[in-house]
């Protein structure tokens, strides 16, 4: 056909025709109900944006409140805990200082004497009452000094610290000296009271009454 257009004036003709297009839409004017529309629905988000702002700066704002209030307690809590800590120390403290100051003059004093009168029992009559001032001491802040009764030992209360052998069979597992008393506090065990205990004795290869079954029920040998 004349009139139809061939493949090389369709490519000349459609980039005019796509250009007119875009101009035309372009151009186009909107509807105004639509573009109201529009407006609203990006009012109503901007709105919803800045509310969720909103809520997350005071939130924010609890948050940095409220961690400076927990900061503010626990310092406060720490400083009732070491005024707690300090008035229950101090009759300890007073105590052991005040036993503090009497050894110091019993040593003065014993410094002041003559050699020759330092006995070995005077000595461990003098440490034996500072032992008993740190008791007293000890017990005025609740602290009860014990020590057990009986023959026996018993491990719940008490520590075997040394080991004394004996033949004796029936001393065996006694209590044999009473070395250091146990402290108790409201009931709780600080220290078991320390000990020594008897244990059997092992004897000596070949000593009497070590002579092996055989050899003892061995007959007498007789001269034909």
């Amino acid at each position: 056909m004349d009139d139809a257009l061939d493949r090389n004036e369709l490519r000349e003709l459609l980039p005019e025709s796509g250009q007119r297009v875009q101009e035309a839409s372009t151009t186009l004017p909107m509807d105004p109900l639509l573009a109201g529309s529009i407006e609203a629905v990006e009012g109503r988000i901007e709105r919803g944006f800045q509310r969720v702002l909103d809520a997350f700066e005071r939130k924010l704002a609890f948050d940095q409140h409220k961690e400076s209030q927990i900061g503010r307690m626990h310092e406060e809590l720490q400083r009732h805990r070491s005024n707690l800590l300090a008035q229950a120390m101090r009759p300890l403290i007073g105590g052991i200082i005040r036993t503090h100051d009497d050894a110091n003059k019993i040593a003065q004093a014993l410094g002041r004497k003559d050699p020759a009168e330092l006995t070995p029992e005077r000595v461990a009559k003098v440490l034996a009452g500072l032992c008993e001032d740190l008791e007293l001491v000890l017990e005025q802040n609740g602290v009860t000094v014990f020590r057990e009764h009986g023959e026996g030992f018993d491990p719940r209360r008490q520590q075997a610290v040394r080991k004394v052998s004996t033949p004796d069979v029936g001393a065996a597992g006694k209590v044999a000296e009473r070395i250091h008393p146990g402290f108790e506090l409201d009931g709780l065990l600080i220290q078991k009271e320390r000990v020594s205990v008897y244990v059997m004795s092992t004897p000596a290869p070949g000593a009497p009454g070590d002579m092996p079954e055989a050899s003892a029920n061995q007959p007498e040998r007789t001269d034909a």
